[in-house]
């Protein structure tokens, strides 16, 4: 790892609950000094937004070590025994990292045999809720799996509140009615799409792997017919970030942002919590298709467009 800015996210330096760090890395090396005033985690967030948790209790040192770009992978000497268990599931996986199925059925593996450990909770969020092919009822599932102290952690908090939001949202419900202006000033709504396919692109210039995502969905558009409307709805904060996004990947169809993040009021109707995020809208205006892969999302497109 060459000199990178690596964040520190948790409940350190603070007694009204977490914040953010950031540490320099030279050479491959970092050292990083925090008080925290009971047993916590924290999370290092490295390029990539690769997350390696550090559980530890007031008074405890570590030693972080392992190879870049697979930061997943890093290994954890010290600190609390949940940082010894994490370690075992990372050799287990180490040969098949990238392969999500393989490490998911491990995840799920692990999380049944040890339901109070707040380990499981950061691999039921890290290798399910955060998947580009998503599952929700397999999450559910494996949340109602955890026992106390896990169901204690605030990720599973954070994914039962997921959960409880995408009650109203599923396949072959009745999209939520929106209404909102676009990049050209034009105000629209999904009545006036009434008849068509709509796939809502949920998108913001700022993740990592944007371009080659821009570059897939404008090819996908002109693979369509015009019975299929394309919608961007952009989660960035900044005016020109956004403006330069839809000019640089020549986004003709509509665009809208209200530059208010995941904060925003379509972000909050479609349940967006991670992106890229797609939402296939049937001619009858039930959803047909949620996924944060964009091979899905074609997949089902094609399905929908063949059956009319």
């Amino acid at each position: 790892m060459k000199d990178s800015l690596i964040l520190a996210f948790g409940n350190m330096n603070s007694k009204t609950g977490d914040n953010v760090d950031t540490i320099i890395a030279h050479k491959g090396e970092f050292t990083y000094h925090t008080q925290i005033e009971k047993p916590t985690c924290i999370y290092l967030i490295f390029p990539g937004t690769q997350r390696c948790p550090v559980f530890v209790s007031p008074g405890d040192g570590v030693k972080i070590k392992g190879k870049a770009p697979n930061y997943g992978l890093l290994k954890v000497k010290g600190g609390d025994d949940a940082n010894d268990l994490l370690n075992d599931f990372k050799e287990t996986i180490k040969d098949y990292y990238s392969d999500n199925k393989r490490v998911q059925v491990e995840a799920e593996k692990f999380i049944r045999a040890h339901k109070e450990n707040e380990v499981s909770a950061f691999l039921l969020d890290e290798y399910f809720v955060q998947s580009p092919i998503l599952s929700v009822d397999k999450i559910r599932m494996l949340t109602n799996l955890l026992q106390s102290p896990a169901t204690n952690d605030p990720l599973v908090k954070q994914i039962t509140t997921y959960l409880n939001q995408r009650s109203g949202l599923a396949i072959g419900s009745p999209a939520p009615m929106f209404s909102c202006s676009t990049n050209k000033g034009n105000v629209i709504n999904l009545n006036d799409f009434k008849g068509k396919n709509v796939l809502v692109h949920f998108w913001a210039s700022w993740t990592s792997n944007f371009g080659s995502e821009a570059s897939r969905v404008s090819m996908l558009k002109q693979k369509c017919s015009n019975n299929t409307v394309f919608i961007g709805v952009s989660l960035d904060l900044d005016r020109s970030a956004w403006k330069n996004a839809i000019r640089q990947f020549n986004f003709t169809w509509p665009q809208v942002c209200d530059f208010s993040g995941f904060d925003g009021n379509m972000a909050h109707q479609f349940d967006v919590t991670s992106l890229p995020k797609y939402i296939l809208i049937g001619t009858d205006g039930r959803i047909k298709c949620i996924n944060n892969d964009l091979n899905m999302i074609q997949n089902n497109l094609t399905t929908v467009t063949n059956r009319k």
